[in-house]
């Protein structure tokens, strides 16, 4: 079993790696790539709106996508990502099927108002993404990220239209 996760281990960085790079280009094609058809996500410790959920996966990308969460314009964003730590979670005729990372993130948050003001929001934590294998290929399936630290500059209501 360590030796699958070991050959699964460039994949889920891979789809790690893609999923920083879509949030950050607002790629959301290149995000729809790597995603399973139906997402778990739990963004309870930022209170997005997004609690512990599973939905499909174009309304997971119509949701991140609109102009209150990562859509806007005014928004930028950079994932970056540390040491990881994986495990498997699940297995299937003796095949793990289901594989859990948890990354240490930084994410740094900017978004101008409409005055022009530039107001920044850097949360420093972990993320566990979950991982799906699917036919022959690891699809990311669910999300949770938790924050450790943050930024005294700003906090998440300057960066995201929270409803």
């Amino acid at each position: 079993m360590a030796s699958d996760l070991l050959q699964a281990e460039p994949s889920l960085r891979r789809v790690t790696f893609i999923w920083s790079k879509a949030y950050d280009t607002k790629d959301w094609a290149l995000l729809a790539s790597i995603c399973a058809d139906e997402m778990w996500i739990c963004y309870d410790q930022l209170n997005m709106g997004i609690s512990n959920q599973k939905m499909p996966k174009d309304d997971f990308i119509s949701k991140l996508s609109s102009s209150h969460l990562l859509g806007n314009p005014k928004l930028s964003t950079q994932h970056f990502l540390g040491n990881v730590l994986f495990e498997a979670v699940q297995t299937k005729e003796s095949e793990i099927d289901v594989v859990c990372g948890e990354w240490q993130i930084m994410a740094s948050h900017q978004r101008v108002l409409p005055d022009g003001e530039m107001k920044c929001w850097l949360p420093q934590g972990y993320l566990k993404h979950f991982y799906q294998r699917v036919g022959a290929e690891w699809k990311l399936y669910g999300i949770e990220p938790s924050i450790m630290l943050m930024n005294s500059q700003g906090v998440i209501e300057d960066i995201f239209v929270l409803k």
